[in-house]
């Protein structure tokens, strides 16, 4: 093989390698457990946070589904991957878990980089409507 051919092959393949390692990043999952209701709106109701859940969930394109009082099923699918939570929740606290995903390499400790960045702005939007109610 030519000198010219092993290095290009090498590239080749040290390219392949660092796109396999950049594009399918896991990292451990991302649980928010007993996020706080009172610290966004200390007087809120049970409607309003599950108002507030609801309305971050539609806007950021996760289909919501109550299943009782204080639990909200929450579906995410985009571009071929599925991520999906329960949200339990009352009137001082809520918590995000996960449920199960299709497509994100989850393991039983870390899933793909994708989920944990979409649940954190589901959290995000919860936390921004629970102060907004309180306006």
């Amino acid at each position: 093989m030519h000198k010219k051919n092993k290095i290009a092959l090498n590239l080749f393949i040290l390219i392949g390698i660092i796109t396999l390692i950049v594009g399918c990043r896991t990292e451990p999952i991302c649980n928010f457990i007993n996020n706080s209701v009172v610290q966004y709106n200390e007087r809120a109701n049970l409607e309003q946070v599950k108002n507030a859940i609801l309305k971050a969930g539609k806007d950021l394109g996760w289909k919501m589904e109550e299943k009782n009082k204080n639990l909200i099923m929450g579906t995410l699918n985009l571009r071929g991957h599925q991520a999906v939570v329960k949200i339990n929740y009352g009137i001082v606290y809520y918590s995000i878990m996960y449920v199960s995903s299709k497509n994100l390499d989850y393991d039983n400790y870390s899933i793909n980089r994708f989920y944990n960045s979409w649940v954190t702005n589901l959290e995000h939007k919860i936390n921004s409507n629970l102060a907004n109610t309180a306006k």
